[in-house]
């Protein structure tokens, strides 16, 4: 092998080197990149969740947040769908301009989706005078339709 060979291969190997920094160097921006954008993507959604809910609604969905972060994401999901992330600048723009009603999702709704989430039922009851047990009125009417 002389010094020209040598010369060769040692430039070869800082061109592949040069070219595997390069692909590092891009992928590491890649990553910054996408972290940014889904950085960017949470902070219209938490802009619009802000001024699309009545205070005592946003108030509740923040705190579920930290009592039952699951139940928060599937919330967020049901109230931001795939169609919705996709024109999510459309809706920003939309409400920057005042063509959106401000507080529109009210705490009532943010605690329907949620009982219906968990399975909770709702149910009416009520306690005569004098007695100790609640009845359930669903429980009543079905009394009331066999004895008929």
């Amino acid at each position: 092998m002389t010094a020209e060979d040598d010369d060769e291969l040692a430039a070869l190997r800082r061109k592949k080197m040069a070219e595997l920094m390069a692909r590092q160097k891009d992928e590491k921006l890649r990553q910054e990149l996408s972290q940014n954008a889904e950085a960017i993507l949470d902070q219209k959604i938490e802009f619009c969740m802000q001024f699309l809910m009545a205070p005592d609604a946003y108030a509740y969905f923040k705190a579920m947040k930290e009592s039952n972060p699951q139940l928060h994401a599937r919330i967020k999901g049901l109230l931001f769908p795939p169609e919705v992330l996709f024109k999510i600048d459309l809706l920003v723009a939309n409400i920057r301009s005042g063509r959106v009603p401000r507080g529109d999702i009210w705490l009532v709704d943010i605690q329907q989706i949620e009982r219906e989430l968990l399975g909770i039922k709702s149910s009416i009851s009520f306690k005569k005078r004098g007695e100790r047990e609640r009845m359930d009125i669903g429980a009543l009417f079905k009394s009331s339709g066999e004895e008929s």
